[in-house]
């Protein structure tokens, strides 16, 4: 009996391990993508068309902001943004920094070609399944003054201070 029982605990809590491995690789990984300058507390949302036998994917990645990066955009403005070019996991003179060099930040309304039904931004949002609302609230977000954006190799990263968010999508 009590080797029935060990027998269930194994599988069940090598899973349990196997699963919180690949969420905090996850994390990591999106996290290494952000600039350091912008601090996050988690994320709050994420999703992605990948498979495991596909080498492209679109989606994306949605970030809780911490008070004091939010605080610090509303006082500095774009400027906050200037030294926000590298991903943080992803030193210049590696390989993978190709895909986590920003260009200059903008401040919104974002240009076109970004949005609708060919607009990568769109397509990343449309594959990671967000909520109506949260997909409203970001274009909403885009369309005035105070979010600010950048565009990498296959990725746009948009942080939206008014909604403590930071939105990382990948298409590509």
């Amino acid at each position: 009996m009590l080797l029935r029982r060990y027998l269930m605990i194994i599988p069940a809590v090598a899973a349990l391990s196997i699963w919180i491995a690949w969420e905090h690789y996850q994390r990591v990984f999106y996290e290494s993508a952000l600039p350091e300058p912008i601090q996050v507390n988690g994320i709050v949302t994420r999703g992605s068309d990948a498979t495991i036998l596909s080498r492209e994917a679109c989606g994306g990645v949605i970030f809780s902001l911490t008070d004091e990066t939010v605080s610090a955009i509303k006082q500095r403005g774009l400027s906050f943004f200037l030294s926000a070019r590298q991903g943080r996991g992803y030193l210049e003179d590696t390989r993978e920094a190709y895909y986590h060099s920003y260009a200059e930040w903008q401040e919104t309304p974002i240009p076109e070609g970004w949005v609708g039904g060919e607009g990568i931004f769109s397509l990343s949002l449309t594959c990671m399944n967000n909520s109506n609302a949260m997909d409203k609230a970001i274009w909403e977000a885009m369309k005035r003054p105070g979010t600010y954006f950048t565009r990498a190799r296959e990725s746009e990263l948009v942080v939206i201070p008014s909604l403590k968010i930071a939105v990382l999508a990948y298409f590509g």
